[in-house]
């Protein structure tokens, strides 16, 4: 994002849905702000979550920001809405030992006003954003929405397999499956079930994960949109691993929304998901991609595929 010196308030909250990959609704979007009241950090909250000021800007405080742009998306007018906003600028007075807010923007069908600057008189200038996603279709997109019937068949599959076959060798062949589906697209639902089976096993999920972290930075959103596909075709059941791959693989392309939406359905399906409960606690403070990254790269691919002693 450019410097806030050189755009208006319109174009800051027309690019925020642009950056995030999808338009906020009833959220507020904190943009922290550097030295030179540059971008160095933004994040959404709903806003029926913001009671607790202390858990909204913990993750702009742990990382020393100390000043911020608050922006109100809500289907509410500036007239209905004044007065929570009043409120909630009270409340950030109250809450934090120096005046955090530079500005507060209200964001409201298609236009925007300033709260240190408003005008109750002015319809507010117009927002212009090219996003028409909301959240919810980036859940859609992830969905899983399989029959159960069909995981059970995978599972009896994956079990006969391993009775019949080397167990090393299963999850190599397993691995290649996987690179298939990868390199040739989503082949039906029978496939993604068994694949959501597979990366159930540390061993077949982390040499993936290995894999994913060697390709380039382009690649990515293809490799996402055939994981996403594959996440549809399956049942809830079981596809904790296979939405945490989702969630990483946004996340090393650089969309935290995309990431966020799969980690969320991933502890929805199993809450005790140790890499998704890891993945969430590095999202929620802000925590870069590159360090997941630095963290695969420390490792051969023989590492991932048989553990490290």
């Amino acid at each position: 994002m450019s410097n806030l010196k050189t755009i208006d308030i319109h174009q800051l909250a027309g690019s925020i849905p642009d950056d995030f990959g999808f338009m906020p609704t009833e959220s507020i979007v904190v943009v922290w702000l550097g030295e030179n009241d540059e971008t160095v950090l933004t994040q959404r909250s709903n806003i029926s979550d913001s009671g607790d000021l202390d858990d909204l800007l913990a993750v702009g405080h742990s990382q020393g920001f100390d000043k911020a742009i608050f922006v109100i998306y809500t289907d509410k007018s500036f007239a209905d809405n004044h007065e929570w906003i009043c409120d909630f600028h009270i409340s950030l007075l109250r809450n934090v030992e120096s005046d955090i807010a530079t500005d507060i923007i209200h964001v409201s069908h298609g236009r925007a006003w300033s709260y240190f600057s408003h005008d109750k008189d002015n319809p507010g200038g117009l927002v212009v954003s090219n996003t028409t996603q909301t959240r919810d279709d980036l859940i859609k997109e992830v969905t899983p929405t399989g029959e159960e019937s069909d995981y059970i068949n995978a599972q009896g599959h994956w079990i006969a397999f391993e009775n019949h076959t080397d167990k090393e060798t299963m999850r190599d062949d397993m691995i290649d499956a996987v690179r298939n589906v990868y390199l040739s697209g989503n082949q039906g639902v029978e496939e993604s079930h068994l694949i959501s089976v597979a990366l159930q096993d540390v061993r077949v999920r982390d040499s993936v994960l290995w894999l994913v972290n060697s390709l380039e930075k382009e690649e990515l959103p293809d490799l996402y949109e055939v994981t996403a596909s594959v996440c549809r075709d399956v049942h809830t059941r079981g596809s904790a691993a296979l939405l945490t791959v989702a969630g990483i693989i946004a996340w090393s392309m650089g969309n935290g929304a995309k990431a966020n939406v799969c980690i969320d359905l991933a502890l929805e399906s199993d809450s005790r998901y140790s890499l998704a409960r890891m993945i969430r606690q590095m999202l929620d403070v802000g925590m870069s991609p590159e360090f997941w990254a630095d963290s695969i790269n420390s490792l051969t691919y023989d590492e991932s595929r048989k553990g490290v002693n």
